[in-house]
């Protein structure tokens, strides 16, 4: 599949995610178990097609640690914050800090490959991000910033950073011939197994399932198409293009969730907001 395609299905599927997270952070189930099902349902769906087309499983003892520090910064820590976050942050605000993800793999990949700072990759970075701003230029005037807002936003840069450390060790586990398909699902698993004991177990939450609609058919779409389906398509563009380049996603993902939010919350459009869309538009080119 070519990178257009897949640059296309993770853009268009991450864009759409920020609300069904949001809708599933509404339910009574803790957050960490809800990741917890969220993953380990991804996980069993990509063991699943490994094992259907005789994808091999067995790797060593170093493949499998590699694999869990990918599970660890990657799944996580980045969905535990980003999950916690939701419950008193907007998702365009979440989306707004997110997409800094761009500079922090350029600095991130500086500091640990050693690679050199294109000066295009970074105009056009720089160029996104004065997008985003413009696009969500009221909502941040409008943030209060209360004691628990402040700690939502430090804990949205936190899992932010811990998402670009994950691109850098996914990049290294790409160059060492890991396979993108069951790294990922090995490295979901190690993310489970970091979740049900370490965090879900240990502060009394119960493993329990919320029996309604709305709460399966958001697992459904986060496990199998935010999930499965996005990040193999991203973890692919990873290995091809670079952290730096493919890491632009995030700043065309605010745009199709405010798309979606002007037919589903009736989002109003505004100049500033259709010129920052211009400009996040132009720095992906």
């Amino acid at each position: 599949m070519n990178n257009l395609i897949l640059y296309t299905v993770t853009v268009l599927i991450w864009g759409s995610t920020w609300i069904a997270i949001k809708l599933q952070v509404d339910h009574h189930i803790s957050l960490e178990v809800s990741i917890f099902y969220r993953l380990g349902l991804s996980s069993l769906l990509l063991f699943g097609w490994a094992k259907c087309r005789g994808m091999t499983l067995r790797f060593s003892l170093a493949q499998h640690l590699k694999m869990a520090q990918l599970g660890l910064f990657l799944f996580c820590i980045y969905y535990l914050f980003i999950y916690s976050a939701s419950k008193h942050l907007t998702s365009g605000l979440i989306a707004v800090i997110f997409s800094t993800v761009t500079i922090w793999n350029i600095l991130i990949g500086k500091l640990f490959l050693r690679k050199k700072l294109e000066r295009r990759v970074l105009f056009g970075t720089l160029l996104g991000l004065l997008g985003i701003l413009a696009i969500f230029a009221p909502e941040l005037m409008d943030l209060k910033f209360r004691d628990r807002e402040l700690l939502s936003i430090v804990l949205v840069i936190t899992g932010t950073i811990s998402f670009s450390f994950g691109n850098i060790l996914a990049q290294r586990n790409r160059s060492l011939a890991l396979p993108v398909l069951q790294s990922t699902a090995f490295s979901m698993a190690y993310s489970c197994l970091f979740l049900l004991p370490l965090i879900a177990l240990s502060r009394g939450h119960l493993i329990v399932f919320e029996h309604s609609w709305s709460y399966a058919l958001t697992l459904i779409y986060l496990s199998l198409f935010g999930t499965v389906f996005a990040f193999i398509s991203y973890l692919t563009l990873l290995g091809r293009m670079g952290a730096e380049r493919v890491a632009y996603v995030t700043m065309l993902e605010p745009i199709i969730a405010l798309a979606i939010s002007t037919f589903i919350e009736d989002y109003r459009w505004t100049i500033l907001g259709s010129v920052g869309v211009i400009l996040t538009l132009l720095g992906n080119v």
